[in-house]
């Protein structure tokens, strides 16, 4: 088709004036066309939109409403095995005995808790103990160090 006869079909198809048989042969070619003119690029992206529209609506008119109800199924489905996975759970925990504890604490090895504590408070004590020296070291050092460079303190 030419261009001329192109262009001529479009302002009949925005005119309102076409058949579907000039809107068939219109849809072919623009398809067909290499024309850079922006009313053939216009008349490509309407008669585009206006089909993909068109597609959209009748396949809404005609897909069946249960379809919906159909696909609430798999949720249901999985929120119910969800549900049942955390009761299981929740009654397993609850009616097993739970399971002696055991501690080591300075290579010594026990299930009594009064005894754990015991332990972790001496080797706390032992700690602050040993942070205190340190911390006593230090100052001597800066101390020295302060005499050394003749300062009263750094």
């Amino acid at each position: 088709m030419t261009e001329k006869n192109l262009l001529k079909l479009i302002d009949l198809y925005f005119e309102g004036e076409t058949s579907v048989d000039q809107e068939r042969e219109l849809r072919e070619a623009l398809l067909d066309s290499e024309s850079s003119d922006p009313r053939v690029e216009e008349a490509l992206a309407v008669m585009t939109f206006a089909a993909e529209d068109g597609r959209r609506r009748a396949a809404r008119a005609v897909a069946p409403r249960r379809r919906k109800s159909r696909a609430a199924w798999p949720s249901l489905a999985a929120a119910a095995a969800v549900a049942l996975l955390l009761t299981v759970g929740v009654w397993t925990r609850h009616s097993t005995p739970a399971a002696p504890c055991t501690a080591v604490i300075a290579c010594v090895e026990t299930s009594d808790t009064d005894i754990a504590l015991a332990l972790m408070q001496s080797q706390l004590g032992d700690i602050a103990v040993a942070s205190d020296n340190v911390s006593a070291s230090i100052a001597s050092d800066f101390a020295s160090l302060g005499e050394a460079f003749g300062s009263d303190g750094l």
